[in-house]
Order: C-alpha cells, then structure tokens, then sequence
C-alpha cells in the first residue's frame, strides 16, 4: 500500500475504472475568481499502476513523491527520501493476531487496568500481545515500521525490533494532520495515558534525548506541549525538542508544571496523573499556563547544536565538516548557476553474455541515492570546477556505489536541485576572511544572512575549503535581538535630562563623559558631530513626510587635533560601524565592479555597510575624483548601481557617513592651517568643488588647531558604563520613522528657525538652502535621541522644541565664529547679488554711457578682459577706469583671467530704464 491508499482512506482502490482510475477530492485549493475553496465532489483522478494524480479542475499533476511533497509542504527530496525509508523499512508481522490476543488474554488485560490505560485508547493505538508485556505498533502512514515491547518487569522495559532505527512517532505522524496543538510525552505508558484522558498526545521512540528527524514537518504551526520526565534526561531532551520544533515551524511549549507535584527524581506524567491523583483539568491548566519557547531559550538550544563562530574560526579543524553558525555578508555572487540531481534511482537490469567481473550487481537490485544534509558536500563531484559530462556521470556511479565497469544499469535522476554560489565575509568584517559558499538558495549581494553550514576540503580544487550551506535567514544587521527590557531602559536613563537642566547643560554634562574615555583633549565640536551621526535614525517622519534621518557630516580639521581618535573611540564604544581611509581605498574598491576572470560580481565597502555608519578618513589623500561622482549617485538614489555586459546591479546603500579630512594640500606642501584661509567656504571649495555636492551633505565642521592643551596630569573624568552607549544607539537604530514624535508647534518652529537660517547665511554655496528644514530636523532628531527624549514606553524619540532651537544654535555655533567665518563670507557675497537704489542710480548712469559694453556682458557668462576692451572701443586708460568702477559696484568676479558678470549686475540691469539712445560723440539720451 502506498501514499495515495493512506491519505484516500475512504477511496476504494480495489475499484479502479477501465483506465485504471479511482476519482478523489482534490486535497488542494480551487479558486473561483478571488473566491478561495475546496472541492467536496471528486474532480480528480489517481491511476493506480502508473501511481500518478491528476486534477482536472485546478489542473494539479503529481507523481506519487510529488503529490507527498506537496500535501506534506516538505522538498520533493525530502519527500522521496521519506517514501522510500517507509518502503524499505516496513516490516513484515500479522498485527491482527497480536491486537485480538491484547483483548483476550488476562495478562495483557490486567497490565492496561495497572497501568489506567483505557479500551478506547488501546483500540485508538492498535495496542496488541505478543506473549509477554504490551507492544506499541509503530505505523508510518499506515506501514508498521516497529513494533514497541512495554514489560514494566524488564530492564529495559521497552524494546524495539532488532536493526530498526528510533525516531519514529506513536501514534502514527499522518494522525497529525488535522491537529492543532499536541502533547508530547517521555515514552508509551505516558502517552498512553494522555490518550486515555482524551488528549492528542504523542511519543518518540528511542527516549527523551531523541527527535523525530524524517517528520520536522508535521509540526508546522501546531502547539506543542512537551511533558518530559523530572531528571536532567528529561528536561534537557524537553529544551532539544523544542528547539527542533520551533525550527520547523512549530509553536513549543515546555511544560515542567508538573514537576511541582511530581519532585521526586524520575516522576513522570503518569506519576502526576495516578500516584498523584490528579485530573486532566489539573494538567490542561498547567500545559494551558505555559508560555511558548522564548527567543532566548530557543537560541541557547540552537547554540548548543550550530555553535555561532566567525568565519575566520570555521576553516580551523577543529571546526571541519560539522555544521557551524555564522553571520556573514554576500560580497560577491557568481553569474553561473548548477543544476545536479538529488535524488538518483538506479536499477541492475539482466545482462546476457556479460563478463563476470563487469556484473556483480544481482540483476533486479533497486538502489537510491539521495543528497542529504549529511552529504552534501557530494555536490562537489557533480558541478563546477570545469567538469566535463564524463567526467559527472562516473562521479554519479561512485556515489551509488556502482562498479566502475558494470554493465547495464539503468540511471533515473528523480529530483534535482539549483545551486547557487557566492562569496561571503564575516558580517562584522572582524577579520579578512572570504570565503566561497555554495547554497541551495540564492543569496543576494550586499545582504547579510545568518548561515548554518559546514567547511569543507573541495576535492577537485586543492582542497581549498569552501563552505557548504544548510539554512540560510535573512537578518536586517545585528539589532534585530534589541529589546527595550526594564534593565534597558535603566542605563538609558542616564543620559536623560535632568532636572532644571537645559539642553545645552545636558550635551555638556554628556560631554564631561566623554573625556572619561577620549581624555581632557576632547574637544566639543569634534565629540558632537561624531555622535550626532551615530545617534540619528535612517529615516524620520516630519508631519506626513518620510525622509532621511541618517545624518551626512564632513568634518575638516588640522592634523592631530583629534578627529580620527575620537571617531575611532567612538566606534568601539558603540561597538557599531566602519571605518575607511579613503587614501588607500579606489572608487572600485568602495563601490564594486565584476572580475571578468571569475565572472564573479563583488561590492565593495560601502554597500556592505547598508544601514550602518562609515567615517571616511582622509578625504583630502582621495586621488580618484570619480568617488565625488560616485557618492553622488549614491545620495540621490540611496543604492549602488554596478553596471554589467547582461545586467544592471542595484545594490541597497543607505548610510550614516562622516567624512573626515585635512585641508587641502598641493604636492610637495605642508598644508595651510585653518585660520591661514578667508573664511570655511574657501576651505571646503578646495576639497569639494561643486557646490551642488557641497548642498548634499548635512553640516561641516571645521577644527582648527587647539588654543591651549591639556595635561594628561589633570585627568580625573566621571564616565558612564560602555552598555548604556550600546544600548543607546541600538535603541535609535531600531526607532522606524513612525517612532519619531514632532508636534505641530515644533514643526512650525522648525520652518521658522530654518527660514531664519536661510535669511542669513544662504549664499550661492547652499549649506542650508531649500532642504534647510530637512537639515535642521535631522540634528534636532539626533539631539533628541542622544538626551533620550522618550515617554514611558521608551518605543518613541519625542522632538521638543528646545531639541529645534539646540539644532539651530549648533549649526550657528558650527559656521558663525572665527574660523568658518559665515557671516563675513554672506555679507561679501551678498555684495554680489543684492540690488539697491544707489546702485540703479550709477548703474543708470553707466549704462547709458556704455549700453554697448553692458548689453554684451548680459549675455556672455564669461569674458576676458582684452575682448571687453575691444568690444568698449575705449583706450586702455579709459576702459581701466571703467574696470576700477564697475569692480567698485560688484558689478563682475574675477576666476582667474576671465571677468564674470555678478548676480548683481544682472539684477540691476532689468531694473534700470535701458530705453536710450546713443547721441553723436558717443552721448547717449533718453
């Protein structure tokens, strides 16, 4: 009997039309436009000899492993393997003799009363008596597999059949189906009981350490009640259960509430429920009270069986061949793909006339090789490494065990399965380690995954290790375990206002903590910029907008004034982010690009730190003026595009960046100092100049050298523990855009406190301009998280006002002093672009004069200064004092010999009366 037969009870086989076809409901849903349901008239059909499934509604075709595959939800492998276990493993016993003896003999009869096992529930177990004890038949979709001997009087008391393997399920797994939540019990007796109670209960053979391997599956999204004796045997098998179950799906509960009653070592359920005297409402009340496996518990478990390690531990050999826990990061993904058989029949068919040594397979034997997890490295001989077809097949004998020379042997590739292969490195980059992974899913570039896999030697590449994939989870980065637990909140609390205290006093008692790790060297500006970029979450909301939230700063010091070491302390007490030198880095190596020679597509470094933060150190040595081009592209669209012969590559980028540099420097100079430039815009011109790419970051900070040091002496700095920093910027970078609180009023005072920015410091180099509202909000978001500015529930960041005008004052902190000089810089170049009355009355006069030379310029972008004299006709005295005027009125710049009409002497121009004609002798009159 086979899988159709178990799962159609109700159909009669024996009753097969002429075509061999018996007709059955269609296990599978129909759909009658969005209407979902489930047939109750037979439309489908099963030919019995040729073992196929055919729905003529829904269309559904099978093979009788594909129809198992697909009612059980398992892969066609794993189904294939599970058939053929049940096939080969069946025994051969008349198991209606065993169960009518159970009920007429007088042994058996007093055992199930001693034992308070009821009729109905022996009936339900087909409990049977075969001379001494009780058996237990173990059915596999209605194939006894085993046969359980109970003999309380026997050490042991329960004994399998010789030779058969222990994971099995009693009663038989297909009773599963339909369950919602099932018990699972240490042995027969317990189990026995249960179901005498009238619950779902279940066991395992082979005892309480055991799980039932082939049937992960039958677990899936069913509660599962695991009642396990009172030993460690049993309380340690309850916590390896339930994290096999919890695996495949399955809702755990591990139930020790019965230990309360039961304390004496060894007590079981039985105990609980006869020597205790206790009811099944006794026992439904503390399953019922039971919580479901935690995370945590569920981790410890899984720690147990995958330990987590780095890559760098797994090609150690103490680590070879067994399956490890890993979380990486997808540098780079191959193009190829290989497709090899998992599941291979092989059948000796008759040989006439063959040579003896080439036939000592018996003719008729019938073998099956599947790819397991306990095997997958065999992949290795049937894919990659330049493998010709040959060479594959011969490979595909050896793993079947089929001599090299035996004739007529028939080969059937069952099942196969697609193998995909990448490149990855420790997802902390802790240590410079890639190695290749072959996964039975693909992985995408740029991701990071939490991998169980194993390392092993490749056998046709030099026995380079490479990794072999079990399962594969997608993980977002390393937060995804933050909780917000009461000790959290705890050590949040600390950097919390206090009271009476402002904001500004609140930043300045966080700075004093900070010495406690950078030293009395620390300056403020450097300190606050580095955080708030660490402290701002990837995306805010602002009213009904979503917008960036990761905040983009560049920060321009003189050497050894500290910028590099604070970052770098910074980083390992968050323990989160990268760092880059930009001096030793190409554009390809921070993006990525394809190696034609391994047809392999490898990211670089910025991609790989999706979500995350990266301080970029030594803008000023970068030598490759593609990576402003670069970065550009990457602000705008939030993602790296590697462009390909075949593709296009879109990886995901959205970043925290700092970016640090000196000033700029020509070849063969020792630098200028910040206070040897004009003003900040001067400094930043030189190392980014576009003005556009100089709009795109959120603020600059310029650190010039320091008035005065500090003793190393006079060092005595309070500081705060390193967990309530972790904890701090876990708690931002888990707060999604909703999480952000900003009230109408604050709202209203961050458009006005960014208007009033703009008003007075907008220039043509835009450090605030039309997203000066976005800029202002990202700082008084990050100032907000820093002070964790939260409710009771710490789920929110709450923006205040006081958070706004802090932003405000930073960024005129930041530009409005003696270094950057932003004022000064404003009222020059406003110089060049405000238009005044004095101004139309000289420039009135002037033009009717020089209508000529004026109309010219308006339309010229850029002029040199001998073609303007042509153009003027004057001499070179008259048109230098021309010059001198027009310079004295803003009217032009120059950039280097070339004159270039201001701003200014284009507004001017449309206001002034240019109806006017030239009189004779040059003269010109309205």
């Amino acid at each position: 009997m086979g899988f159709f037969e178990t799962f159609f009870k109700d159909t009669d086989f024996d009753q097969a039309s002429d075509s061999g076809e018996v007709a059955v409901n269609c296990p599978f849903p129909h759909y009658n436009g969005n209407v979902r349901y489930f047939e109750t008239v037979p439309s489908a059909h099963i030919n019995v000899d040729k073992r196929v499934y055919h729905c003529k509604v829904c269309g559904a075709q099978h093979s009788e492993v594909g129809f198992f595959s697909e009612v059980l939800g398992v892969e066609y492998a794993a189904a294939y393997k599970l058939m053929n276990h049940i096939e080969n493993s069946a025994i051969n016993v008349r198991w209606n003799t065993a169960m009518h003896n159970l009920k007429t003999e007088q042994e058996p009869k007093a055992l199930l009363r001693d034992l308070h096992i009821t009729e109905q529930a022996a009936n339900e177990l087909k409990l049977g008596y075969e001379g001494e004890g009780i058996s237990f038949p173990v059915y596999v979709y209605d194939q006894i597999l085993d046969v359980r001997k109970y003999n309380p009087g026997h050490v042991p008391k329960v004994r399998s059949r010789i030779g058969v393997k222990a994971g099995y399920l009693i009663p038989d797994v297909a009773k599963m189906k339909d369950e919602s939540e099932v018990l699972i019990c240490a042995g027969e007796k317990d189990m026995a009981i249960a179901r005498s109670l009238g619950l779902t209960a279940y066991t395992i053979t082979g005892g309480e350490g055991r799980l039932p391997s082939l049937f992960g599956y039958a677990f899936k999204d069913k509660h599962a009640y695991i009642l396990y004796d009172n030993d460690d045997a049993g309380r340690n098998g309850a916590m390896k259960l339930g994290r096999f179950i919890k695996e495949h799906g399955g809702y755990p509960h591990i139930v020790f509430g019965h230990h309360r009653v039961a304390k004496e070592k060894g007590e079981d359920l039985w105990d609980y429920l006869v020597k205790y005297n206790k009811t099944k409402e006794d026992l439904l009340e503390i399953m019922y009270a039971t919580e479901e496996m935690s995370e945590e518990e569920f981790k410890e478990e899984e720690e147990k069986v995958h330990p987590t390690i780095s890559l760098d531990k797994s090609v150690e050999p103490a680590y070879r061949n067994k399956y490890v826990t890993s979380l990486v990061q997808v540098t780079g993904v191959y193009n190829n793909s290989f497709g090899v058989p998992n599941v291979i029949e092989y059948e000796k068919l008759p040989v006439e006339g063959g040579k003896p040594a080439y036939n000592k397979m018996a003719p008729g034997f019938k073998g099956v090789y599947t790819v397991t997890d306990k095997n997958n490295e065999d992949i290795l001989y049937l894919m990659d490494s330049g493998l010709r077809d040959t060479q594959v097949q011969k490979n595909i004998r050896d793993l079947c065990k089929i001599p090299p020379k035996e004739e007529n042997v028939r080969i059937k590739h069952a099942s196969h399965a697609t193998i995909y292969k990448s490149t990855v490195v420790n997802y902390n980059d802790s240590a410079p380690i890639e190695l290749d992974i072959y996964t039975f899913v693909p992985l995408e570039n740029g991701k990071k995954y939490k991998i169980i896999y194993k390392t092993v030697q490749h056998p046709l590449r030099q026995q380079e290790l490479i990794l072999i994939g079990k399962k594969v989870t997608n993980i977002d980065n390393d937060l995804q375990d933050f909780r917000i637990t009461n000790d959290v909140k705890k050590r949040l609390s600390v950097f919390k206002q206090q009271s009476g205290e402002t904001v500004d006093q609140a930043m300045d008692r966080l700075f004093e903590y900070d010495k406690g790790y950078i030293g009395g060297e620390a300056q403020k500006d450097i300190v606050q910029t580095v955080d708030l970029v660490y402290n701002s979450p990837l995306s805010i909301k602002v009213g009904t907008r979503t917008i960036r939230g990761s905040i983009d700063a560049f920060m321009v010091g003189e050497t050894r004034t500290g910028k590099s070491k604070t970052s770098k302390i910074k980083r390992e007490l968050y323990d989160l982010g990268s760092i880059i030198n930009l001096g030793t880095t190409t554009v390809a190596g921070l993006i990525g690009g394809t190696n034609k020679a391994t047809n392999r597509t490898k990211i670089g470094l910025l991609p790989r730190e999706h979500k995350n933060l990266v301080v970029l150190e030594e803008f000023s040595s970068m030598q490759d003026n593609a990576f402003i081009k670069a970065m550009t592209e990457i602000r705008s669209s939030n993602q790296v595009r590697i462009v390909r012969v075949d593709s296009d590559l879109r990886v995901p980028c959205t970043l925290r960046m700092l970016t640090i540099s000196n000033p700029k420097t020509e070849n063969n100079s020792t630098g200028k100092s910040l206070s040897s430039y004009p003003n900040g815009i001067s400094v930043i011109l030189e190392l980014i100049h576009s003005p556009e790419d100089i709009a795109r970051y959120d603020f600059f900070t310029l650190i010039p050298e320091p008035e005065e040091y500090i003793s190393f002496l006079e060092e005595d700095f309070p500081k705060l523990p390193q967990e309530s920093y972790k904890d701090r910027v876990r708690w931002v970078w888990t707060r999604k855009p909703e999480d952000i609180v900003m009230s109408p009023e604050v709202q209203r005072k961050l458009w006005f406190d960014s208007k009033e920015l703009n008003e007075k410091y907008n220039t043509h180099v835009r450090l605030f301009g039309t997203e000066a509202w976005q800029k202002v909000a990202r700082v008084a978001v990050a100032n907000a998280a820093m002070l964790v500015s939260t409710d009771d529930s710490f789920e929110k960041i709450i923006v205040k006002a006081e958070h706004v005008e802090w932003a405000k004052n930073f960024f005129i902190r930041l530009y409005d002093n003696s270094v950057f000089k932003l004022s000064q810089f404003v009222r020059e170049q406003r110089k060049y672009t405000d238009v005044d009355d004095s101004l139309l009355v000289e420039l009135q006069d002037m033009y009717a004069k020089h209508a000529t030379l004026f109309n010219f310029m308006e339309t010229t972008s850029g002029i040199t200064r001998a073609t303007l004299r042509d153009i003027s006709g004057m001499n070179n005295e008259e048109f230098s004092i021309l010059l001198n005027e027009m310079a004295r009125l803003y009217l032009f710049k120059w950039a280097g010999g070339t004159l270039i009409p201001s701003e200014r002497f284009r507004k001017g121009l449309n206001k002034i009366n240019r109806h006017v004609k030239v009189a004779k002798g040059g003269d010109s009159v309205v």
